[in-house]
């Protein structure tokens, strides 16, 4: 069953998750801290985080404060189908375990076998069923968000109040900020594997520029997170001709559009191929991290970019820079020109129904920002700048990537 997006899931956590969880809350005498138990070397801490990739690729700087806090404890992190294959990239977890939501309660037993934990963090924002989890796990002290009008926090033995007016990275900081620990200031980061590395060498062009391009949101209101297709195709071409080649990068359900993208954009060149949906998210990794520019929206893939160190153009249109946008000195924002931006804070809010704001993003501004990125990593007077692709050039004389991934 389709976990993210799915609305008999969305409207059976509002009517049954918030009586229920009111109740279970009179039912639990709340618990203060003791100080001491954060001065102990074996604590056993969980971690839940149930939500989308990109919010677990946030997670990952308040994971490595955890573990310079605590070098010796025993971290577990709970995440749901959507977001377990993110965790494999991500350091300092002894633990990963699965919610089953078709099997909830044998999930549940499952993370009740390792034991009694001292600390429980919920990093959700706003499923209630997060509450409820959180309530039959073991733990000592639990600590979760509370919002305006969600009703899900009356189970913590401390509630910290969620906002809109940060980044959400800075949200899930907050949680361990409330208990005392020390925050260092880390950026969200993946580790990429060696594997991984060497499976993407052969999509990568050794004399030319590679970018990577991500086109395609996730959620709820992602068509209005997306720039108009006509764009990216007026934008490949250029880059093209700049002596660039283009991966379309995207998910299964991404796999036909992409292919469309790419018909387009071979209407003027052929240096361009699909990687969407033949990655999985560790060589996405990877290869975000070998290119020599990464596009995207505001989406998990952005996320994952700015966490690899990529050289990261981010589209944003109704979400917030400051509330959802990639942490990274290496990325670079575009933003739309209308006033009533941001308008998307959580991401299933009611937005504008105007068509959007995506639209405002300028093709020039994108290309000439990707134009100073290609300068910087090859610099004109370097042996390693490639000349421009021509349109003339025959078929023969490029290597065909997707003729090589069937290959491979």
């Amino acid at each position: 069953m389709k976990e993210r997006g799915n609305k008999q899931l969305k409207l059976l956590d509002k009517l049954v998750g918030i009586p229920l969880v009111f109740a279970l809350g009179l039912l639990r005498l709340k618990k203060k801290l003791n100080p001491l138990v954060l001065k102990r070397q074996d604590l056993k801490i969980v971690l839940m985080k149930l939500g989308a990739i990109g919010d677990t690729i946030l997670l990952t700087a308040g994971i490595k404060e955890l573990r310079d806090n605590f070098p010796s404890a025993e971290i577990t992190l709970l995440c749901s189908g959507s977001n377990a294959a993110i965790t494999e990239s991500i350091a300092g977890l002894d633990s990963v375990i699965v919610i089953r939501f078709s099997e909830l309660l044998s999930s549940i037993r499952e993370v009740n076998s390792n034991g009694r934990y001292d600390l429980l963090f919920d990093f959700g924002t706003w499923p209630r069923i997060n509450s409820f989890i959180s309530y039959m796990i073991r733990a000592d002290f639990k600590v979760g968000f509370k919002r305006r009008k969600m009703f899900r926090h009356y189970i913590y033995d401390l509630a910290i109040e969620h906002s809109d007016h940060v980044h959400e990275c800075e949200n899930y900081l907050s949680l361990l900020r409330a208990v005392g620990l020390t925050i260092n200031g880390y950026r969200p980061h993946l580790e990429v594997s060696v594997e991984s590395l060497r499976n993407i060498e052969q999509l990568l062009s050794d004399d030319g520029i590679n970018v990577v391009v991500h086109p395609f949101s996730g959620g709820s209101k992602r068509m209005f997170k997306e720039w108009p297709l006509a764009y990216w195709v007026e934008l490949c071409q250029k880059l093209i001709r700049k002596g660039c080649r283009i991966l379309i990068s995207g998910g299964k359900e991404n796999f036909r559009d992409a292919q469309t993208l790419e018909s387009e954009i071979k209407r003027a060149s052929d240096h361009c191929a699909v990687i969407a949906s033949k990655l999985n998210l560790d060589e996405m990794c990877a290869i975000t991290k070998k290119a020599d520019i990464v596009i995207s929206v505001d989406t998990g893939i952005m996320h994952l970019a700015a966490a690899a160190g990529a050289n990261l153009i981010a589209l944003h249109g109704p979400t917030s820079p400051s509330r959802w946008g990639p942490l990274s000195q290496q990325a670079t924002v575009v933003r739309p020109t209308k006033q009533c931006q941001p308008c998307l804070s959580l991401g299933f809010e009611h937005t504008c129904q105007t068509g959007g704001c995506m639209h405002t993003l300028s093709v020039n501004e994108v290309y000439h920002l990707a134009v100073n990125l290609i300068d910087k990593v090859h610099p004109p007077e370097t042996e390693k700048r490639v000349r421009p692709y021509r349109q003339s050039e025959s078929a023969e004389s490029t290597v065909d990537l997707a003729e090589e991934m069937s290959a491979g």
